[in-house]
């Protein structure tokens, strides 16, 4: 349109010049040069003009789709490009670009079975250079795909996936992973027609209102009770079985304790073994003194 209108002045300059001559030429007109020259310039005018604005440069890992009032022409590939002057040229990344969903733009959920919550998550998504022309036709430029289609799906899948959760089930290592993964595939298919790639999606934290935190570290104590009543249950169990094995074997038995140093003073070698130590006597014996036999 710029191009248009200036072109439109530069031609009536130039034809303002060219009639002002050729009236005046009859009468002397070619002592004036200025006004051929001048309709001659501003034709070069005009034609610098043209070749200026023919050309156009798409950036690096971009495409250039052009139009010409407002309706679409060609993709361009990136690089320097030649164009109808009167034609533009919006610009389409088609490198990875991050969506950042954390802080203000953090994703209010609904939990399943009540309570809410906040989940900051970052997709990762670039477009399909094949499906620019779709893309321009809906949205027009680069940044009304940004924030009217990746901003708005990406929370759509956030919200609908983590409903299907409980907030407890949600914060869960395993269960984050795969929640993950379920957003991850649901804004894929839901951007696939449209020409955008979802080349991944992390969620980095899921904040709970203050009923569901409540809700959460009840729940968190409580298994902690169970755990800790668990580890008594079976402290006690083995102590149990410690004690029946050792009083099983007698370990525990004050006679048998006596019966076993009786049978060893009975098959005690004084040549052997030595002598007793002074004193010895067996736990519960009155027994002062043995006579040992040299065997």
């Amino acid at each position: 349109m710029v191009y248009l209108v200036l072109a439109v002045i530069l031609l009536l300059i130039a034809a303002v010049f060219f009639v002002a001559y050729k009236a005046v030429r009859g009468i002397g007109g070619d002592r004036i040069p200025g006004l051929k020259w001048g309709a001659i310039g501003t034709l070069v005018v005009l034609g610098l003009l043209t070749l200026g604005m023919s050309i156009t440069t798409v950036g690096a890992r971009s495409v250039g789709i052009q139009t010409a009032f407002g309706r679409y022409q060609d993709t361009l590939a990136n690089g320097l490009q030649l164009t109808a002057p009167w034609s533009s040229v919006e610009e389409f990344s088609t490198q990875v670009q991050y969506l950042d969903l954390d802080g203000d733009q953090a994703v209010p959920v609904t939990f399943k079975g009540g309570g809410g919550g906040e989940v900051n998550a970052t997709p990762r998504w670039r477009i399909d250079a094949a499906k620019a022309e779709n893309l321009w036709k809906k949205y027009r430029t680069f940044e009304n795909v940004r924030d009217k289609l990746v901003n708005s799906s990406a929370k759509d899948s956030v919200r609908i996936i983590a409903s299907r959760y409980t907030p407890n089930d949600a914060r869960s290592g395993e269960n984050l992973r795969k929640l993950t993964d379920e957003v991850q595939a649901d804004l894929g298919k839901s951007l696939a027609d449209d020409g955008v790639l979802i080349d991944s999606i992390s969620i980095k934290g899921i904040s709970l209102d203050e009923r569901s935190q409540s809700s959460l570290d009840k729940i968190v104590e409580a298994n902690n009770y169970v755990e800790r009543a668990k580890a008594e249950q079976e402290r006690a169990r083995i102590e149990a079985e410690t004690a029946k094995i050792r009083q099983q074997n007698g370990a525990l038995s004050g006679p048998a304790i006596t019966m076993k140093c009786l049978e060893i003073l009975d098959k005690w070698s004084s040549a052997n073994n030595g002598p007793l130590p002074a004193g010895f006597v067996c736990p519960g014996t009155d027994t002062r003194s043995f006579t040992v036999t040299d065997k």
